[in-house]
């Protein structure tokens, strides 16, 4: 009799549980739970809040974050009803599970093998410590654990971080860049995800410490220091700093202060952000600034001679429209800043290559300039390159122009997503892309034939690359996610459902070539008929490259882009809401 009194109510018990799970993954997952669990705070060792600053900016003097009405910007997402939206998180849910699935493998290993160090090597098995040894893997993963639902792995995660010591590090020195968008991105994302105050508390002790880094003269930041100088107030900026390395820290700082109410971290990237506007014209291709800039000369720019969106220039460009997005245009230098880099960018180094199947699709490439012998004349230099940290760019674009309204931005960046999806067809058998290539260009960005003699005597003399590349400079495969991520963008503002059939084919080459026993795995060569596997798998991996895989196969409402403006390390930070909304 027991057991016929019990089966109803197991029943209702499964019911209800298979209610939740599809209620989670149908409908927004920034909803999740709320665990009433309360984290032990372990404070820091040293109070960088009460370092003391050899420059100091009085309050008066600091910038504060706009404070009048938000702007009701126009829609990025396309217009999905409800009843869309939660179909397409019901046919998308085997893709979905095999992500999480992946991504559960993967993080259990570095659980088992490297919990609290910042990387697992995946092949050896082995930890390692390139940034801090704050467990880079942990902080990166937050959000993503979250999304996902992983309630285990959260706890383990944040009892973890509530006790980082920023004063205690394994590396003698500190990347600044990647400190803020892992670390302070992670935190403040996971913060505003879940509401769990130890994760705010530890991101301000951070940005404490990171804002000790601009303590110099000219307000600019360090890149690189270390601990000794760093304590010492011995940060002078450099003559030759990275653009990304100096203007990729608005959105983190810019929410640190809107969550403190503490205007000193926004009044540290308004500086820069003013340096950016004041200097947008003076380059040797006004527009665009040269990747590298003489931070040391007052933001220097006049004699930067390499121009591209690649590394060491490419977050920079990228914040600019998700700071117009953040601030709900209240700043009117954002905007500005990004269509005019924009438009100069299209301009100067969008290029259509000469593929085999004539894909009407761009790439970015990259422009040198340099002086005539008698140093009268400028030389322009076009290399039509292909880089997969460049990939971001398509993404960028259409969010930038779903923003400003603007067509062309919107057209060229759908191009541009597409182009890095056909590159990854490009390679057989792998059909992954390389890391970095170059390719024949087209005489212009209209209709392209293919000519085979052409492209035979381009490669004649070499061992011949995959067909349509010129070359193949670096033909290794790190786990990126900037394809994937402008693909994301394009689906999110399309809806087009053949995208969701190009992304899945990303994820079959990626899984079917990467993962291995226990974790996935750089590659060596992916031009190879047999890949090799390399004993690497960088944090962006979980925090960036499954989650964006995750959020194509979820409910579209799960981090709106209309709602969400994600850091280059795919954090997802709240944008300001206009009132009434």
């Amino acid at each position: 009799m027991l057991r016929l009194r019990l089966r109803p109510v197991l029943l209702g018990v499964f019911a209800l549980s298979l209610f939740l799970y599809g209620f989670y993954f149908y409908h927004d997952a920034s909803t999740a739970y709320r665990d009433a669990r309360t984290y032990l705070f372990v404070p820091s060792s040293y109070d960088w809040a009460a370092h003391p600053l050899a420059f100091p900016i009085p309050p008066a003097e600091m910038a504060v974050p706009p404070s009048g009405r938000p702007r009701r910007l126009p829609a990025v997402q396309h217009a999905w009803t409800k009843a869309q939206a939660m179909q397409h998180a019901r046919a998308s849910a085997d893709m979905r599970a095999a992500v999480v699935n992946a991504f559960r493998k993967t993080y259990a290993s570095y659980e088992r093998l490297a919990f609290g160090h910042d990387e697992l090597a995946p092949l050896s098995g082995q930890p390692k410590d390139p940034f801090s040894g704050w467990g880079a893997t942990i902080v990166d993963s937050l959000d993503t654990i979250w999304l996902m639902n992983l309630r285990d792995e959260w706890e383990r995660a944040v009892n973890f971080v509530a006790g980082i010591d920023w004063n205690k590090s394994t590396t003698s020195s500190c990347n600044l860049f990647e400190t803020g968008i892992r670390y302070l991105g992670g935190l403040l994302s996971a913060y505003e995800l879940s509401g769990e105050r130890v994760l705010l508390r530890k991101a301000v002790e951070l940005g404490d410490m990171m804002y000790a880094a601009f303590d110099n003269e000219l307000h600019l930041p360090r890149g690189r220091f270390t601990w000794t100088d760093l304590k010492a107030g011995k940060v002078t900026p450099l003559e030759k700093q990275s653009m990304a390395g100096i203007g990729s820290f608005t959105l983190e700082f810019t929410k640190l202060s809107l969550l403190t109410k503490n205007n000193k971290y926004y009044d540290v990237v308004d500086r820069i952000t003013r340096h950016f506007a004041r200097t947008q014209n003076d380059t040797l291709v006004p527009g665009l600034w040269p990747v590298h800039i003489n931070a040391a000369a007052n933001f220097s720019v006049a004699d930067g001679t390499a121009f591209h969106f690649g590394a060491s220039a490419d977050s920079a460009y990228e914040y600019f429209p998700k700071m117009h997005a953040l601030l709900a245009g209240q700043e009117p230098l954002y905007e500005s800043l990004y269509k005019t880099s924009t438009d100069a960018g299209i301009k100067h180094l969008v290029y259509r290559p000469m593929l085999p199947e004539e894909d009407n699709v761009l790439f970015m490439g990259a422009l040198s300039v340099s002086h005539t012998d008698d140093g009268k004349k400028l030389v322009y230099g076009f290399a039509p390159t292909m880089n997969h940290l460049t990939c971001f760019v398509g993404g960028m674009m259409l969010l930038g122009g779903k923003l400003i309204n603007d067509v062309e931005h919107v057209r060229v960046g759908e191009k541009l997503a597409l182009g890095c999806a056909s590159a990854y067809n490009l390679v057989s058998p792998s059909h992954i892309m390389p890391e970095s290539a170059t390719f024949i260009k087209c005489p212009s960005l209209d209709s392209c034939p293919w000519d085979e003699a052409l492209w035979a005597d381009s490669v004649k003399g070499t061992t011949p690359p995959p067909r349509g590349f010129r070359s193949v400079v670096d033909p290794k495969y790190i786990l990126r996610p900037e394809a994937i991520e402008s693909i994301f963008v394009l689906w999110r503002t399309t809806g087009d459902q053949r995208l969701l059939h190009m992304a899945e084919g990303m994820w079959t080459a990626i899984s079917r070539a990467c993962e291995g026993e226990t974790a996935f795995a750089s590659l060596r060569d992916v031009t190879q008929s047999t890949v090799e596997r390399v004993d690497s798998m960088e944090s962006f991996f979980l925090a960036e490259t499954l989650k964006y895989f995750f959020l194509i196969y979820s409910n579209p409402n799960v981090i709106s882009l209309d709602e969400w403006v994600l850091n280059t390390e795919a954090h997802p930070l709240r944008r300001e809401k206009p009132r009434g909304s």
